[in-house]
């Protein structure tokens, strides 16, 4: 059974059919968006490291321009706005009884008829979750679920009462669509669709402008996707088991071949977030020497983001971030690496989309802060992008894989060779 990816940098394909329902898109930037401080510019030129400075405070990931979701729980059905969220696996929703939870919709577990409590000793057990932007703390039941054409009944969720979330969201809960290992309650959703019989895919399709669609248990994704851009590789195992989204690939900018790398792919993170051990390199790699040093900055009022004058991105020298996956080559062009955001002068700044990895790693995971994470969130979002524009599309499924071809990396247990990019 395949637990799939489909993050097609391509054009979109034709309308969707019923398996393919618009469900999701990127949502606005909040009222209170982010501002950033022009002043910053040059402030790297002196810096030995741009880790040393980066990483004196742990990074706040934005839940902005993410991937939302139209789910149903309970009998009768309760509407909710669910980010899809690969990087955790569990599902969970927000309780009528929440006042720390600011969301547009709150579940009635009394006006369900099907919601069951799981209980020890005839007893509610609490359970506590964290994430990079905030953490939730809620108590493991059943429901039914419905996402998209398919209905999941004695569905294990979390219904929350309290959490410490970022303001101004748009969405109420979070789907989790990782692997079991990084459960905290219950059974995750592509292990529910297996029980029933169905096969364990999910579905991202990028559409034009800011839409895209959802297919839940179909594995004909080839028809969303512009012909000849869909591919697929082998989900590997982290700390003995799956649980994040790994496979491996490879980066390059100069170089001809590509560095062999793994990527954790987060559809809840809107960053690329690399190695703090690798970012300079990588980072300075992009740019011409003079036009990193004098055209951008960290900014320390701003979680330390790296911003630039948006003139870089027209700059001379700039070059593109060519990703590897599934044994074919997508190229993130140099306008792609950057977000336009909004200065504290009033005037506009680029933000870079490749910040380093502050994320304090937890045991089994210790390899994680090693990882190129958050590849289709930060650059995979924004639609059509030609054969060669885009993030990487792909999917990722057990070794015993049908038909779609699938790139084998070498041995995996090899440290990352040094940087040559």
């Amino acid at each position: 059974l395949v637990l799939a990816l489909a993050a097609g940098v391509a054009d979109a394909g034709p309308t969707p059919s019923l398996r393919q329902r618009r469900l999701f898109g990127e949502q606005p930037v909040p009222p209170q968006q982010q501002t950033f401080d022009r002043s910053v510019l040059g402030n790297v030129q002196n810096m030995p490291s741009l880790v040393n400075y980066t990483t004196t405070g742990q990074m706040k990931l934005s839940r902005t321009n993410s991937m939302i979701a139209s789910i149903s729980v309970g009998t009768p059905p309760q509407q909710m706005k669910c980010l899809l969220d690969t990087g955790s696996s569990d599902l969970w929703v927000p309780s009528s009884r929440c006042q720390s939870c600011e969301n547009g919709h709150h579940f009635f577990a009394d006006r369900s008829s099907t919601f069951s409590p799981k209980l020890q000793d005839g007893r509610p057990v609490p359970v506590n979750v964290e994430y990079g932007s905030g953490s939730i703390v809620g108590f493991p039941v059943e429901d039914t679920v419905s996402i998209g054409s398919v209905t999941l009944r004695n569905q294990s969720f979390i219904i929350v009462e309290d959490a410490m979330l970022p303001p101004h969201r748009s969405w109420d809960g979070i789907c989790g669509l990782g692997w079991k290992q990084i459960a905290s309650a219950g059974t995750p959703l592509y292990q529910h669709l297996q029980q029933m019989g169905g096969k364990a895919i999910f579905g991202l399709v990028p559409s034009s402008g800011s839409s895209a669609y959802i297919s839940v248990g179909s594995s004909e994704l080839g028809s969303s996707c512009k012909e000849g851009t869909l591919v697929w590789t082998t989900a590997e195992k982290l700390g003995g088991e799956r649980s994040f989204w790994i496979a491996s690939g490879g980066l390059a900018v100069h170089a001809k071949t590509p560095m062999q790398a793994k990527f954790l792919v987060d559809t809840g993170t809107t960053f690329i977030l690399a190695p703090p051990k690798l970012y300079d390199s990588i980072v300075r790699s992009l740019f011409p020497a003079a036009v990193f040093d004098q055209q951008c900055g960290v900014d320390p009022s701003a979680d330390n983001l790296v911003v630039c004058d948006c003139s870089v991105t027209t700059a001379a020298g700039m070059l593109p971030l060519r990703v590897q996956l599934g044994g074919r080559e997508f190229v993130l062009s140099v306008e792609q690496l950057f977000k336009r955001a909004q200065a504290s002068d009033g005037s506009e700044l680029c933000l870079l989309q490749i910040q380093p990895n502050t994320m304090v790693p937890s045991d089994p995971l210790s390899t994680i802060a090693d990882l190129l994470g958050g590849l289709l969130g930060g650059v995979g979002g924004g639609g059509g992008g030609g054969d060669d524009g885009g993030a990487g599309g792909g999917g990722w499924q057990p070794e015993q894989q049908p038909s779609p071809p699938a790139w084998q990396p070498g041995s995996e247990g090899q440290p990352m060779p040094p940087l040559v990019m």
